[in-house]
């Protein structure tokens, strides 16, 4: 069982895993019968820490944790960080209806982490002059949230900006071996250590990028440590940060649960050694050139073609990392809809708008149709 641990900015004692809803299993358009399953044998574990958002699971996320979660059990056996999507935030009116939609999906009287959604530059521009902070601190005051956050999808320009804003409580950040390398988020996270602020942890196997390696890369990793798996990598590496509050996995079985927790009994932090095999893995990584899409789905809900874009951009990424072309223009011609493939794309620019990596989706996708269609 997972031992929790005091985190005093937060003033909570929190479970150093955390489990994502954005990945449970859903059938039929619903949550599955196996993710309640899931919910009670993580609290079984110890697991304490349930991260959802206004638009997860096809806007399901809520309400399913209100039957899986919070109608079963005493409320404080359960801490719940939920989100303002700040984009669909266009005046002070919508911020209140969005919260207290939120309030009544979960069945709780108040929240106890309150983030604001996936901020960048453009959002945070937004969402502070709409008067996002005092509304937060009203929330505060009113007991309807504990603690208050962001979420952060930017290079490290704005960061300062929006951390010296306020007195935040908690900040997410996407964290991985991958990104810490290769992108700027180190530099976010030293200076929220700076400032004393809790981070918690999205995205700790790349949403899952950082699972199927590519052959070479996976075999630095398995000639190090042959019985390590490549999901303890990821964990370990954000777990042997100081400052890291929590660690969220969008965990998508209970076997992933069980996997995970292993990782805890007990938890060895990283060696010097382990790191420079991860920068030497990384660098292979980076000659696959591969997309660096995290399969979120954030892009499908604002696509007017309903382009499955996630699910193109892997099949791509499979054919670049296993070097199977045969597969991947077998995919993308037999089993995307003609209705729905790349060539559909209208350039409307919205799943650019609300992509956290950033990717310049519609060029992506013009790449793809041509190379599936080349030969």
């Amino acid at each position: 069982m997972l031992q929790k641990r005091y985190i005093k900015k937060l003033d909570m004692e929190i479970s150093p895993l955390g489990l994502g809803i954005m990945r449970m299993p859903m059938e039929g358009g619903e949550l599955a019968l196996e993710a309640y399953d899931m919910i009670d044998f993580a609290i079984e574990q110890g697991i304490n820490y349930f991260d959802t958002a206004y638009f997860y699971q096809s806007d399901k996320a809520e309400s399913f944790l209100k039957k899986a979660l919070t109608e079963k059990y005493p409320r404080e056996n359960f801490i719940i960080a939920d989100k303002m999507p700040t984009w669909l935030c266009n005046s002070r009116a919508d911020m209140e209806r969005i919260f207290y939609e939120q309030l009544e999906r979960l069945g709780v009287e108040y929240i106890d982490i309150y983030l604001l959604h996936g901020l960048n530059e453009p959002r945070w521009q937004k969402i502070r002059d709409l008067g996002a902070l005092n509304f937060i601190d009203e929330l505060k005051e009113k007991g309807l949230i504990k603690k208050a956050g962001f979420s952060y999808h930017d290079s490290s320009h704005v960061f300062p900006c929006i951390v010296d804003s306020h007195d935040w409580d908690l900040v997410m950040l996407q964290i991985n071996y991958y990104d810490w390398l290769i992108q700027d988020i180190k530099s976010c996270y030293d200076y929220a250590v700076g400032k004393n602020i809790p981070v918690a942890v999205m995205g700790p196997l790349g949403g899952g990028r950082l699972m199927e390696l590519p052959p070479k890369a996976k075999k630095i990793l398995e000639d190090f440590a042959p019985n390590a798996t490549t999901a303890s990598w990821g964990i370990r590496f954000t777990e042997s940060l100081p400052n890291v509050a929590v660690t969220l996995s969008g965990m998508r079985s209970k076997q992933d649960i069980i996997d995970n927790i292993s990782y805890f009994s007990p938890f060895t932090p990283y060696t010097d050694e382990e790191y420079a095999v991860v920068r030497e893995a990384v660098r292979e990584f980076q000659s696959s050139e591969t997309i660096p899409c995290t399969a979120c789905r954030y892009c499908i809900k604002p696509c007017p073609i309903k382009i499955d874009i996630p699910y193109i951009l892997q099949s791509y990424n499979d054919y670049k990392l296993f070097d199977d072309f045969d597969k991947f223009k077998w995919i993308y011609s037999d089993l995307v809809a003609h209705a729905r493939k790349a060539d559909r794309c209208i350039k409307c620019g919205k799943c650019i708008n609300i992509c956290p990596q950033k990717i310049d989706v519609p060029k992506e996708l013009l790449m793809i149709h041509e190379k599936a269609m080349s030969r």
